[in-house]
Parts: structure tokens; sequence; C-alpha cells
């Protein structure tokens, strides 16, 4: 017979799925996939993940602020529509590198019905003259978020030492996404994205 706990982690599983469908939210995401996640999402271009993004993207500046233009880079997979949702909130200075100027050609996304829905691709050839705010990883879990993003340690050195900032959030029908706390990483980028996935908020995050 299987025990109770097993029985609740079924239950679980089916809850998260039919909310998925029924309420039209990603409610378990791993972007990008993590090994044995089979039940997660890992489709960048939900609403709910984009304005995620955009929250914690929103956290991280607000807690080094850019004033002047940077450049923001969505996980891969994302669409130029997901971009456009996005950057609008974020501010003035926020850009991103269309598909003009990446270099590569772009993909239709599966059922593609307009430009707004083309894949945008990785860049080329990253400008140098910008700081890049790169969100690197997502989880998602009903209503609570974990987003990874690489930033510059100085944004007048572009090219310089980065860092990771994860930012802890939660949703609720009425704020939507906000952050509960932010973790400024002290170690590598590598180190840091390995680690993330498995991590609770450090004291003195803030």
């Amino acid at each position: 017979m299987a025990s109770m706990s097993s029985k609740f982690r079924g239950l679980a599983v089916l809850f998260i799925l039919g909310a998925a469908s029924l309420g039209g939210c990603a409610t378990y995401v791993n972007i990008p996939a993590i090994g044995g996640d089979g039940v997660a999402a890992h489709d960048t271009n939900w609403n709910y993940v984009a304005d995620a993004m955009a929250a914690a993207t929103n956290a991280v500046v607000a807690d080094h602020p850019i004033n002047k233009p940077f450049i923001v880079l969505l996980p891969k997979g994302s669409t130029v529509m997901t971009y456009n949702r996005v950057l609008p909130q974020l501010g003035e200075h926020a850009t991103w590198l269309g598909p003009e100027l990446t270099g590569a050609a772009t993909a239709p996304a599966k059922g593609a019905k307009s430009d707004a829905e083309v894949i945008v691709p990785p860049p080329a050839v990253m400008p140098v003259d910008r700081p890049v705010l790169d969100v690197n990883q997502v989880r998602i879990r009903g209503w609570t978020a974990q987003i990874d993003i690489v930033r510059p340690f100085d944004y007048d050195q572009p090219e310089g030492v980065k860092q990771v900032v994860t930012a802890y959030m939660k949703w609720d029908p009425v704020s939507h996404w906000q952050i509960e706390q932010l973790r400024v990483w002290r170690t590598s980028v590598e180190t840091a994205l390995r680690k993330a996935p498995y991590a609770e908020p450090a004291e003195g995050s803030r």
C-alpha cells in the first residue's frame, strides 16, 4: 500500500497540473529544466512568468540603481511578445537586443501567428557599452517564486566581475508579485547558479 506521504505528493502534483490548466497560470516552473522535473513547465512566455521576471528585475535595479541605458536578457526561448511585456515595466533605461541586432536568424515559435511570437535568439555578440541584467533562472511554486539574475558588480565596467542576485517573491491577487527578500551571492556566478535552486534566503538578505 502506498504511504500517506506518497498519496499527498500525488495529490499535490494533480493540484498543480489542474491549477495550471484551469487557472491559466504556470504554477510549477523550472527555467531552465532541472533533472527529474517532469511535471514542471519550462516556458518563459506565460504572462505569469513574464510578470515575475519583470518584478525581480525591478527589485535588482532598485537595489543597485542604474541611471543609464541597460540591456535585459531574458531566458532562452523568450519571444518578442514577452520582451514587449517585460520591458515597459522596467522604466525608461531598459533596452533589449532586438532580432535585427543579434546577427542570428530567428526561429518561429510553435504555432506563431505574428512577429510578436517569434523567439528571440541569443545574441551573437553582446555589446560592451551597457550593463546587462541576465535573467538566468526562474523557479515558480504556485504563489512563490525565486529568480536568479546575473548583473555586473560595477555598472561602469559591464565586462568586469559579475554577481548573482536571487529575488524571493510571493504573489497575491491584489498587488501581484511582491519582493520578500533579495540575496546577493558572495561567490562566483557558476557556484551561485548551481546552489541557488536548493538554497533558502540567507540571513542578512535584503
